[in-house]
């Protein structure tokens, strides 16, 4: 009862909430019993140009971790392998990248992963330096992203991508998101005109087969994600902010 108590007026003690989605505010506003707006994290492209001579690379970003809201590499990696087995991936790779938790049941899973791969070009990459990363997304095409798959959004909403960093990074440096549908991507990528939403593995697969045999299609959404990527962008994230604060409060003395 007291702690109820020191909650509620803790909460009481702020003016404004913000969320940096719309999947997130309807939690935060169900959970807190406020009214919370959205705020968009500001994001920050180091890309000058998008490289038109890219790789046969599908990349994912996240931390490699077994509990929470788990980056799902093992549903991508599956994924791929079966691509592989069926004789549809071609001369492409898959690169997973993202720093180890080192727990043991995180280094259980980073272990399965590692033997499952095993034999397939697939790689795993651990703590790769900023400027790895910039080249890495320089030079890949396809954005997986699968974080949520299998879960149940009504019980477990903390499992699902909050919003959506490194699928908007991603499509700054002209790659197209093939991200699973749920959380905050739907508030990033219009599905078929900037990247494409999947529910399953088998339109996982489907959506990246497409990209791969169809170049003006893969051009299309790459060209149309780097677009649609401008409105995150700090500048404009800024702008919306200060317009917001000067509607919300009086700053005249």
């Amino acid at each position: 009862m007291i702690r109820t108590i020191f909650y509620e007026k803790m909460l009481q003690s702020y003016d404004m909430f913000l969320s940096i989605s719309q999947f997130t505010q309807d939690w935060v506003d169900k959970y807190w019993m406020v009214n919370s707006y959205v705020l968009y994290p500001p994001v920050k492209t180091e890309r000058k140009s998008v490289n038109l001579r890219k790789d046969n690379i599908i990349i994912n970003v996240g931390r490699f971790f077994a509990s929470g809201h788990n980056k799902k590499q093992d549903i991508m990696v599956n994924a791929f392998i079966k691509m592989c087995d069926k004789g549809w991936a071609g001369d492409w790779k898959l690169v997973l990248v993202g720093r180890k938790h080192t727990d043991e049941e995180s280094n259980s899973y980073i272990r399965y992963l590692e033997e499952t791969a095993k034999g397939y070009p697939i790689e795993l990459l651990y703590d790769t330096s900023a400027d790895e990363l910039q080249d890495l997304l320089d030079r890949a095409k396809i954005y997986w992203h699968a974080t949520g798959y299998g879960e149940a959004p009504d019980i477990n909403p903390e499992k699902f991508e909050h919003f959506g960093l490194s699928t908007i990074e991603a499509a700054q440096y002209g790659n197209v998101p093939v991200v699973f549908n749920g959380g905050g991507q739907p508030e990033i990528i219009n599905h078929a005109k900037n990247g494409f939403l999947w529910n399953t593995t088998d339109e996982l697969i489907h959506y990246t087969k497409v990209l791969m045999n169809d170049h003006e299609t893969w051009y299309q959404l790459s060209s149309a994600a780097v677009d649609s990527m401008e409105i995150f962008g700090e500048e404009k994230q800024l702008r919306w902010f200060v317009l917001f604060l000067s509607s919300y409060y009086n700053f005249e003395q």
